[in-house]
């Protein structure tokens, strides 16, 4: 929000100002999520990616199929859960990617809350490529359960990281350079940040953000009364 003054001044003079005044009054919360089934469990052999969001153009698949073929084209070791509702804008890069490593493939598609949970919890890495977000649940989800985040340095996804591991976990433009970045090294390596980015995202769980939401709700009733 604050970017917002600066550009309305800049297209109505004087009005930058008035806005900043309103935007002081608006507090904004971010989505709570669930984490009760949610617990990082040990694994072995190839690193294993997950992919859960929609299959659709906002969410870039081809860019994630992309980078995925040119890793096993490499000889990286790697397996994939390519999970997520398949819209028509995505299926050709679901197909694509299927056809191409349909060896690797662990899970593919939408999946019951159950089997859903499971996969997040036997994630080492949680990769975005999305062009429009507006939280990121299911990558905040992917991270409760103790993946590490690969995710571009735009969108909501900064504030679902600290501060202090940003330059880390964000990447720019170069997802395939991201990734070959942490698939060369040990899973315990993979996962030193896992800490601190657990308890990161453990302040959005609903448990912890209802008595907020509680609060501001009554203090609306309050006011109307």
């Amino acid at each position: 929000m604050e970017r917002m003054p600066p550009f309305v001044e800049g297209l109505l003079p004087g009005a930058g100002s008035k806005l900043e005044c309103v935007l002081s009054k608006i507090e904004i919360l971010p989505v709570g999520i669930t984490m009760s089934g949610l617990r990082s469990r040990s694994a072995t052999g190839p690193l294993r990616l997950l992919w859960n969001h929609r299959w659709a153009y906002d969410k870039d698949p081809n860019e994630f199929v992309h980078a995925m073929s040119i890793l096993a084209g490499e000889g990286q070791e790697f397996q994939v859960y390519a999970l997520g509702e398949v819209e028509r804008s995505g299926q050709r890069a679901q197909s694509r990617l299927v056809n191409q490593l349909r060896e690797r493939i662990i899970l593919c598609g939408h999946q019951d809350r159950g089997a859903y949970e499971s996969a997040l919890c036997q994630s080492d890495l949680v990769v975005s490529t999305a062009r429009q977000d507006f939280f990121g649940v299911a990558v905040a989800e992917a991270i409760a359960a103790g993946a590490r985040p690969v995710l571009p340095n735009r969108l909501a996804y900064p504030e679902i990281v600290p501060k202090s591991l940003r330059s880390t976990l964000l990447y720019e433009t170069n997802l395939i350079e991201a990734l070959r970045s942490v698939l060369t090294r040990s899973r315990d390596a993979l996962h030193q940040y896992q800490s601190a980015t657990m308890a990161h995202v453990a302040g959005f769980e609903w448990a912890n953000l209802a008595p907020t939401y509680d609060a501001l709700i009554d203090d609306l009733i309050e006011c109307r009364q």
